[in-house]
């Protein structure tokens, strides 16, 4: 019999540079995957050809609610300072406490929403570098 998978299984978690953390109250994340076929070449011989697929590419997004604990979790700061890097940030996604999905990517957007009668939310979004894979990319780890 098949179990549903849960969200509240599956984290995602940044590598700060010393460890993996999660990111500090996470509300949601996803992996979106996607690949943009291109229009083929037309030729004398061939005049409706074929697209011709592109390498795949991903994003990683999440919400979370807002959190000072530096030391546990990957906080909006510690966002903040990731965003800032001209190298890829690592991250995996565990599911009960195992990885299974890693990738390194650039942060590329982050916001943060402070409504006057609610928490202080933030989310952001990772665009892939390379392929996403069933093994730590991490060179440290």
């Amino acid at each position: 019999m098949a179990v549903d998978l849960l969200g509240k299984d599956e984290i995602l978690f940044i590598h700060d540079g010393t460890a993996y953390l999660p990111i500090g109250c996470l509300t949601t994340n996803s992996v979106s995957l996607s690949r943009e076929l291109t229009e083929g070449t037309k030729t004398k011989c061939n005049l409706n050809p074929a697209g011709v697929p592109q390498a795949p590419t991903y994003e990683v997004s999440f919400e979370a609610v807002a959190n000072d604990d530096a030391i546990t979790k990957m906080t909006y700061e510690k966002l903040k300072a990731e965003m800032s890097k001209d190298t890829p940030t690592f991250w995996q996604i565990k599911r009960n406490g195992v990885g299974f999905e890693f990738g390194k990517a650039y942060l590329t957007s982050l916001e943060r929403s402070a409504p006057v009668d609610n928490v202080v939310t933030f989310s952001g979004t990772l665009q892939g570098v390379e392929a996403i894979s069933d093994t730590d990319l991490h060179p440290n780890v």
